[in-house]
């Protein structure tokens, strides 16, 4: 039997609200209209009588029962939006986070401010989608941006993201726990990573649909080292940073002062941690000198 707009929207949000609340039941329902439909803001509300083709109630209705098996809306649409560009996603790699766009907005409000020209080199380490290196080239088109990870699916669709952008960035193959096997010479004024930082012990707190379909490999680090990465990271930057270039890291709000300590130890200046839009400590900068 043929439903309308509106009691399509109806039933997803009976069976969808007591798994993802209502706020963001309500958002990944307009997504799908969007998506499926080509259906978005007020035209949800002009066209709630309307009835859906059948090709498309059939979209809908299997992206309920994907949403009800916890899959990610990002995963079943394909793409997530980051940094006002759109990005294809698949459990091959993260979906893209706010607070990972703030972290690159607070390397272009660094950029305005002391950058003055265009001859500069930075890398992304673990770059996944490719969300941050694509989305600074975007911004910054006169650098020379490069990006790493040691996932081949992950850098498949990190360079799909940046050819589809139209930003030039250099993508490698690289296990940074093994760096000193891989960097070329040459150094950088910026390294920015969002490494796996998320400890085992945490999984309990976590939603089923990123435990059960993002990559594991980007998200989970040993209870016994939960700064492994960092370690790595720092190690790396300490002799492939230029003079006063800069360190850029996404971090476990957990472990604040002891990424300070290490940093401290490799020699870093200027150490500091700032707070996400929800307070809490998410990255942390530093200066090599």
């Amino acid at each position: 039997m043929p439903l309308t707009l509106s009691q399509i929207r109806t039933q997803m949000k009976k069976e969808l609200i007591p798994l993802y609340g209502e706020a963001e039941t309500l958002q990944m329902i307009r997504m799908l209209f969007e998506q499926y439909c080509g259906i978005s803001g007020a035209k949800l509300i002009l066209k709630q009588n309307e009835y859906l083709p059948v090709d498309q109630y059939n979209l809908m209705m299997e992206a309920n029962s994907a949403l009800k098996n916890n899959i990610p809306v990002q995963y079943i649409i394909g793409s997530a939006w980051f940094a006002d560009l759109r990005f294809e996603v698949n459990p091959s790699v993260l979906i893209p986070r706010p607070e990972t766009e703030e972290m690159v907005n607070l390397i272009l409000t660094d950029a305005n401010r002391l950058l003055k020209n265009d001859d500069f080199r930075l890398i992304d380490i673990g770059s996944g989608s490719g969300c941050i290196a694509v989305a600074l080239k975007k911004s910054l088109p006169g650098w020379k941006v490069e990006a790493c990870d040691i996932s081949a699916e992950a850098l498949q669709v990190a360079q799909r993201n940046a050819t589809q952008a139209g930003a030039d960035v250099h993508f490698f193959k690289a296990d940074i726990l093994r760096w000193n096997e891989w960097a070329e010479s040459g150094l950088y004024d910026i390294i920015v990573s969002n490494p796996p930082y998320i400890c085992e012990q945490e999984k309990s707190q976590m939603k089923p649909n990123v435990l059960q379909h993002e990559p594991s490999l980007a998200l989970f680090v040993p209870d016994d080292d939960p700064l492994l990465f960092y370690r790595s990271i720092a190690e790396f930057a300490s002799l492939r940073l230029k003079k006063n270039g800069k360190l850029y890291l996404e971090i476990n709000e957990s472990f604040g002062p002891e990424i300070i300590d290490l940093l401290n130890m490799q020699g870093f200046k200027d150490i500091g941690v700032r707070k996400d839009i929800r307070e809490k400590n998410r990255f942390a900068l530093a200066r090599k000198v």
